[in-house]
């Protein structure tokens, strides 16, 4: 910036309204030819579409005990992914249970998901985050494929499949309840029968002394 040494020297970095800037930059002195680097903190909201922005570099110094400031226009391109993918599954009573999760690192926003003739919808998963789409057993049929469609990147829809395994048959969860229930119905006769034996005997046996 000069033959000159500059003190009290701060960096604002002012953008769009998509973006939020948390810092500022501040050196007690920069020296006449001496680098630095400048680390802003920026968020950037669901709704930024991937496109150069727009914004200014504010620097406020001072030379000599006087005060100065300068802007320039800089850009800035808003990148990131949306990444979705099936981490668990699995059917419970009447239900089937699928996390979906977005490993990528922006929102996904409306989502629909079809499994068989039954639908989920989710209004968002944010990056590195995970939901739950639960559907009626009963709907999903005998299927292996599971439709994933959401708003991605400048508002484009997206629609992909995945293949799950699932155990459709929707009597499966009764028919282990009945089969339990019978084990216990069968041990109850027989301790019942046990038990009545050892009072039938005993009663004998007393009618005999």
């Amino acid at each position: 910036m000069g033959d000159v040494k500059l003190s009290n020297v701060k960096f604002s970095l002012n953008l769009p309204e998509q973006f939020v800037v948390t810092n500022e930059v501040f050196f007690e002195e920069i020296l006449s030819n001496e680098e630095k680097r400048l680390n802003f903190q920026i968020y950037v909201k669901s709704d930024a579409e991937t496109t150069p922005y727009k914004g200014n570099l504010e620097v406020v110094y001072e030379i000599s005990g006087n005060k100065y400031n300068i802007s320039k226009d800089v850009g800035i391109v808003v990148e990131g992914k949306i990444l979705l993918v099936i981490t668990n599954y699995e059917i419970k009573e009447d239900k089937v249970n699928i996390e979906i999760a977005n490993i990528g690192t922006r929102t996904a926003n409306s989502i629909i998901l079809k499994l068989g003739n039954s639908y989920c919808y989710i209004d968002k998963i944010d990056g590195t985050k995970k939901r739950t789409a639960i559907f009626l057993l009963k709907d999903v049929g005998k299927t292996d494929k599971l439709t994933i469609e959401y708003t991605g990147n400048n508002n484009e829809r997206v629609k992909f499949e995945e293949k799950i395994s699932l155990n459709t048959d929707a009597n499966a969860g009764n028919k282990g309840n009945n089969d339990n229930s019978l084990i216990i119905l069968v041990l109850v006769i027989v301790v019942i029968g046990v038990i009545g034996f050892y009072i039938y005997k005993r009663k004998k046996k007393d009618k005999k002394e």
